[in-house]
């Protein structure tokens, strides 16, 4: 009994939670220290560096990869199967209603479907891989009208558009029925500032079946939990210990850098890098994982400087994307 209890305090030692300060999210920030070594990734690299142009983003389909390249002039969309096969490419910048132009990113994917938020067209286009593939053109088969400053906006059973819209002091969620005049009162997301882009934005991602969204924060430490139905909300902070001293350091930090989630899971990106360092300065990278009520599960690492990451939907594989424009793939059985 005595051995049991000394397992049990020791375990408290290296992965403790407590409460934070009053935070401009929640009332406060659940401050979680977890002094536990992560679980090191073992990586496969399926593309490499030759094949892309200035990648951006990835995101996997089922069984296939979107490699977002919106400095190609000739295709911004690439089109692998998930062991590296390329298999076709789509879309331009442009104006004509199939176009986009760079401020598109691939925000949402129900099975073989996937949307477009194309910030600068205040717009959210709906698109099928198999008919891209097939026809071996840009098939966009609805286009939903947005908002100006809409970064991240979802769909759901294609009847509710919610966006989070930047305001000149804060970011508010809407969510707007498609086919009625009638909408719900917006969501203020943040206590108001001056110049909430520069500490609020964020990489978000929803969950139709509980009505939650996620939202990795850029440039603070912490992840946030919504239900959109019963206004429930939790800020989490993870930390090793040493970066919650951070709260005066006067330099700026790159903190969350990418963002993908399946029913189960959140994986967030951790860079954890000075404005100056992020995207430059090579380093190991880590990824917290949460459930979907905002527990925090465990760390991921990586010794590959990724910058976007993508998971299946079983929990079985993990992409990532590197600024060179390789692209790993990790297996996350174990």
């Amino acid at each position: 009994m005595k051995t049991l209890w000394t397992m049990v305090f020791v375990l408290i030692l290296l992965s403790s939670c407590k409460r934070g300060e009053p935070n401009f999210f929640c009332e406060e920030c659940e401050i979680v220290i977890d002094k536990t070594a992560p679980i090191e990734l073992e990586s496969e690299v399926i593309i490499h560096e030759d094949s892309l142009l200035s990648p951006n983003d990835i995101t996997l389909l089922d069984d296939k990869l979107i490699i977002t390249s919106l400095d190609n002039t000739s295709a911004i969309f690439n089109v692998f199967t998930n062991n590296g096969q390329h298999i076709t490419d789509f879309g331009t910048i442009g104006k004509a209603d199939n176009e986009f132009t760079f401020g598109a990113r691939v925000t949402q994917v129900e099975g073989h479907d996937f949307y477009v938020n194309d910030v600068n067209t205040c717009s959210l286009k709906k698109m099928n891989i198999d008919s891209i593939i097939d026809s071996k053109v840009c098939v966009i088969s609805k286009s939903i009208k947005t908002a100006p400053r809409a970064l991240n906006a979802f769909i759901v059973d294609d009847t509710l558009l919610i966006y989070e819209q930047e305001t000149f002091d804060n970011y508010e969620l809407f969510r707007d029925k498609i086919s009625k005049s009638t909408n719900n009162p917006a969501i203020k997301l943040y206590a108001p500032r001056n110049s909430p882009s520069d500490y609020y934005q964020s990489k978000m991602s929803y969950n139709k079946n509980n009505n939650m969204i996620v939202a990795a924060m850029k440039n603070s430490n912490q992840v946030n939990f919504l239900n959109i139905n019963t206004g429930f909300r939790r800020a989490v902070r993870i930390t090793n210990g040493n970066e919650y001293s951070r709260d005066g350091d006067k330099q700026r930090y790159q903190y969350y850098c990418g963002i993908t989630t399946n029913f189960q899971y959140v994986y967030a990106l951790y860079m954890n890098q000075t404005l100056d360092d992020a995207f430059e300065k090579r380093k190991n990278m880590c990824i917290h994982v949460f459930d979907w009520k905002g527990n925090y599960i465990k760390s991921l690492q990586t010794k590959d400087y990724i910058i976007k990451i993508s998971v299946d939907k079983k929990n079985e594989w993990m992409y990532a994307l590197d600024n060179d424009g390789r692209v790993y793939r990790y297996p996350l059985k174990n």
